[in-house]
């Protein structure tokens, strides 16, 4: 029979256990909710190795005993849940390619017709028309850059 926990998780399986667990909760884009669920839970890491060994006759059948026992390692240290956290902050800051086009329909393009007029976007419910304003040279009064009609 196998033994849950006969040898400690050596540094490079750490940090491919961790890889892999990040990359599954990226794929299913839980970032916000596994950063928060780690972080509320990180005082209770030897629980939750502990707990992962106790239900194991239940959870073997689902994930399989080489996963089980590696997890239940790695999330028995705090210091794991850590460089958990710090993976997926790091995903999170990372820029997920161009935003532009995803607020399309909200904003559309700066015009510059004949004149020197310039067309900006509104922003304000009930209104589908373009704001035409005055050139800001710089110079002037508040009456200057008025919205014309």
């Amino acid at each position: 029979m196998r033994e849950l926990w006969s040898s400690e998780l050596t540094e490079a399986e750490t940090e491919r256990l961790i890889a892999k667990l990040a990359d599954q909760i990226k794929k299913r884009k839980l970032e916000v909710p596994a950063i928060l669920f780690l972080e509320m839970h990180k005082p209770l890491a030897n629980v939750a190795g502990q707990t992962a060994v106790v239900l194991s006759p239940f959870l073997i059948p689902l994930v399989g005993f080489d996963n089980l026992n590696d997890f239940s390692r790695l999330l028995s240290k705090r210091e794991n849940f850590e460089r958990l956290i710090r993976l997926l902050e790091q995903a999170e800051d990372e820029p997920s390619g161009s935003k532009e086009g995803k607020s399309e329909g909200l904003t559309k393009t700066a015009e510059t017709p004949a004149g020197g007029e310039s067309v900006e976007p509104v922003g304000t419910a009930g209104s589908n028309e373009p704001v035409r304003t005055e050139p800001d040279a710089g110079e002037g009064n508040e009456a200057d850059n008025r919205v014309n009609d």
